[in-house]
């Protein structure tokens, strides 16, 4: 679940900006010399595309960034946009992936089939990937719902884990930090940037100031930071120390994965960052006037950017995910304390 958090920056782009307002998607854009923002459809989701970024070698290659979702509409976009740049599918070399999530990753491995495109995705994002396509563990996913005392929802179909994990696979080719890919005359460097996933990349083109932010880094909303089991012991503090390696790139522009290129990259990531301090001051106030309460009853009294009882139970589970990233940076802080009370995890105040 994603929050708007109350500020935002402008398009770089006009096209872009325009469509975003009209709700919807802007053609394809030519951002950089031989880089291409593709807008890729994700059926059936608020966020209603993610962009492929494709970029041309020079000599008849070409890299993706993030091919996005496994449908046909988004395959035959795909496609389409590729031959709008003067080449064709097959010319796809290489697929660099920013995290594990369904509208990133999801046609990777059957565009590599296609292609013979080699793929490349973080390590920590890798070990979020069943070892089995399809396989879920629906039994841990449920349990940690309970411990925070949201039940699981009936049909393990719509569970958010089942929907972002269980139909990919893992890539055969990791990414790591500092890790360079020549693309053409270009560098593209990887930055680990954990945070919304434990292994979300962005992809530095040295020398040009630009940066491919995936989902780390949006224009107009704040991306989900979950804290589920995996996700490590404070992801939201991982998250806070990446949106600083961000900012010492700036000037810089931004070429996000989402609603359009900006400019203001410093600026963004300080409007992000006072968003999380105004949401742990909101967790520490509700404690405050209701001490013990567990995740799922806290996640209910917290500003949403719509009433709770119109948000879907997957989107629910992410609010209840993104609740949990504050508690345990609180924790870390020293200002909350968690303790278990008939099985589910209970929080209060520290003083």
């Amino acid at each position: 679940m994603s929050n708007r958090g109350g500020e935002s920056v402008s398009a770089l782009f006009p096209v872009q900006g325009e469509a975003w307002s009209r709700r919807e998607a802007p053609p394809v854009t030519e951002v950089a010399d031989r880089i291409w923002a593709a807008p890729i459809p994700v059926p059936g989701q608020g966020i209603r595309f993610v962009y492929s970024y494709l970029i041309a070698d020079g000599s008849g290659g070409m890299t993706v960034v993030d091919p996005g979702w496994n449908s046909t509409e988004a395959r035959a976009a795909l496609g389409a946009a590729v031959a709008r740049t003067g080449h064709r599918i097959d010319d796809v070399d290489t697929l660099l992936v920013t995290h594990a999530h369904p509208d990133h990753l999801g046609m990777a491995g059957d565009l590599a089939r296609e292609t013979g495109a080699q793929v490349f995705l973080h390590d920590a994002d890798c070990l979020l990937l069943p070892e089995v396509r399809g396989d879920l563990d629906y039994v841990s996913l449920d349990r940690w719902l309970r411990e925070h005392g949201q039940p699981l929802d009936p049909d393990p179909g719509t569970a958010m884990d089942g929907v972002v994990f269980a139909d990919m696979e893992r890539p055969s080719h990791r990414l790591h930090d500092g890790q360079e890919f020549r693309v053409g005359d270009r560098r593209l460097r990887v930055l680990h940037t954990p945070g919304h996933t434990p292994g979300h990349a962005c992809f530095v083109v040295e020398d040009e100031h630009l940066v491919l932010t995936g989902d780390h880094l949006l224009p107009r909303i704040s991306p989900n930071v979950s804290g589920f089991p995996r996700s490590g012991p404070d992801p939201l503090g991982r998250f806070l120390d990446s949106l600083g390696l961000i900012a010492r790139l700036d000037p810089a522009v931004a070429l996000p994965s989402h609603e359009y290129a900006f400019a203001d990259l410093g600026e963004r990531v300080a409007q992000v960052e006072r968003h999380h301090t105004a949401r742990l001051a909101e967790i520490c106030d509700r404690l405050a006037d209701t001490p013990g309460m567990n995740a799922d009853e806290l996640s209910q009294r917290l500003t949403w950017s719509r009433p709770w009882s119109e948000i879907r139970p997957a989107m629910r589970r992410a609010a209840l995910a993104e609740t949990l990233a504050h508690l345990l940076r609180l924790v870390e802080l020293g200002q909350v304390r968690a303790w278990t009370r008939r099985e589910v995890r209970v929080w209060s105040l520290a003083r």
